[in-house]
């Protein structure tokens, strides 16, 4: 094979640009699904699980290492106020999709939406 066969060479040809389009329009799809309306709040702790309505407005506080309160407000929630040394979790702010996580390293706490079967699409 000559030099100049290689160069001239298309590494890139129209059909590979129709599967890339593919596999992006697709990605986009599939992130663009909804998982519907979250119905729990799901808080892992060193304790267990335990499972909250965000039906209505209130105020939370587990029973962890370092004091926290999470608050749920209009089917949303976040972690006002928090003991813990660097206060990430309180930074992180509100999480109202199914599936957002909150977590407090400190406090070996995962706190998650999840929809009304009480699990989201990874766990499933």
């Amino acid at each position: 094979m000559s030099k100049d066969s290689i160069i001239s060479r298309k590494f890139i040809n129209p059909f590979d640009f129709l599967i890339i389009f593919l596999i992006v329009f697709l990605s986009t799809i599939l992130i663009m699904i909804n998982n519907g309306e979250p119905e729990m709040l799901r808080v892992k702790d060193d304790n267990g699980i335990t499972f909250y309505s965000i039906s209505f407005d209130r105020i939370i506080i587990p029973a962890v290492k370092y004091k926290e309160k999470i608050e749920i407000k209009n089917k949303r929630v976040r972690v006002i106020d928090s003991s813990c040394p660097l206060h990430i979790c309180e930074g992180m702010g509100w999480i109202d999709q199914c599936g957002d996580s909150i977590i407090c390293v400190p406090n070996r706490m995962v706190i998650t939406l999840v929809g009304d079967k009480g699990i989201d699409a990874v766990t499933q």
